[in-house]
């Protein structure tokens, strides 16, 4: 499928959702991108809302604040998600839940955020105390993860699987772009990285560089050699936790869950 076919496949499928406003913002909060149940729900066409800030959607009294603090703290925990008013384009008011994610470069850069507002019907019974409370709902941040392969097509593989578990993804061809990304700013908890790379500097060596720089990082291998071989040869310890290639998403899923609660962390 040509990447004009994807893209305008994802468009149909973000335009199907009519019960859920789902657009984009630029890194200050400006709209970019407004999909039909957006127009529904909050009662703007695109042409109206594109380029406008996203507080015309907060009540008067919450504009200059609310958008705000809800990116920052997006940034800081992974994820926003907040239950509250909401003005739509006829002045009318409703309680909905908003969800904010921060969007990032394969650097680490913000590049903006995705943004999607529903109206929470299993919490209409509590709504009217939510709207007047203004009551915050966040949720524990996400972890984030550095997955270093060479080959492209992995790579990209892994990162759609990890994304879909819910975690955040930064990707590396290899260890000197992790490294470069390592020593920029923003939280890392789990490095998962192949273990032969080209380059001169193996997933080992890179492991070890990766705990100089972030003392708290974990790390999880994965080759497609055979353990024992990367044992025997050196290249690994005894008792280092490795995913053998080919795997299952059910198994990189168990595995990075361990490597992220594993405290003593086998791989040091």
């Amino acid at each position: 499928m040509k990447e004009s076919d994807r893209g305008r496949l994802f468009e149909l499928f973000v335009d199907g959702l009519g019960d859920y406003a789902i657009c984009l913002l630029d890194i200050d909060g400006k709209i970019v991108s407004w999909n039909a149940g957006a127009s529904r729900l909050m009662g703007y066409t695109s042409q109206e809302v594109v380029g406008r800030n996203v507080s015309l959607l907060y009540a008067a009294e919450e504009a200059a604040t609310k958008p705000a603090m809800g990116r920052k703290e997006a940034v800081a925990h992974g994820r926003y998600e907040q239950t509250g008013r909401r003005v739509r384009r006829d002045g009318t008011e409703i309680v909905a839940q908003t969800v904010l994610i921060p969007l990032h470069a394969v650097d680490n850069t913000l590049l903006g955020y995705g943004m999607l507002i529903c109206e929470p019907t299993s919490l209409a019974r509590t709504a009217p105390t939510l709207a007047a409370s203004g009551k915050l709902i966040t949720l524990p941040r996400a972890k984030r993860i550095l997955v270093v392969d060479d080959n492209a097509q992995v790579l990209d593989a892994i990162g759609a699987q990890l994304t879909s578990l819910g975690y955040r993804v930064t990707a590396a061809p290899d260890a000197a772009a992790a490294l470069d990304i390592l020593t920029g700013p923003g939280d890392m908890d789990l490095l998962l990285t192949d273990v032969v790379m080209p380059g001169g500097m193996n997933g080992s060596q890179l492991a070890v560089e990766a705990r100089r720089l972030r003392p708290g990082i974990k790390v999880l291998f994965t080759s497609g050699y055979f353990e024992v071989a990367l044992v025997r040869d050196g290249t690994l310890d005894a008792g280092t936790q490795i995913l053998a290639k080919p795997y299952r998403k059910h198994q990189l899923a168990q595995s990075v869950s361990e490597a992220l609660s594993n405290e003593s962390d086998p791989t040091r």
